[in-house]
């Protein structure tokens, strides 16, 4: 990374400041932040963790059994999958 002299002393004071390294400080100001999750949101992915699992597990029985012998169950996960998602982007109940 090429910066003036002017801005590599006041990257150089920064980092001074902050008691961190150079190379650390230049990383916080050119990488997005990353946000922390909501406890509603880690909930909702723990969900999708878990139906990911069942989807998995149906697709081993389907090709072992046949799909037509999970085919209600694919589409009760897919009906829990449109209400987990509709529950994340809060349009549950809304016509597209």
């Amino acid at each position: 990374m090429h910066v003036t002299k002017a801005t590599y002393t006041e990257l150089k004071d920064l980092a001074k400041a902050s008691g961190r390294p150079l190379a650390v400080v230049v990383r916080s100001l050119t990488r997005p932040q990353r946000k922390g999750l909501t406890p509603e949101q880690f909930g909702l992915l723990r969900q999708l963790a878990g139906m990911a699992t069942n989807l998995n597990q149906l697709a081993k029985r389907g090709h072992q059994d046949g799909f037509g012998a999970v085919a209600h169950q694919v589409t009760q996960a897919a009906e829990q999958l449109s209400a987990l998602l509709d529950t994340y982007t809060g349009t549950a109940g809304s016509d597209d």
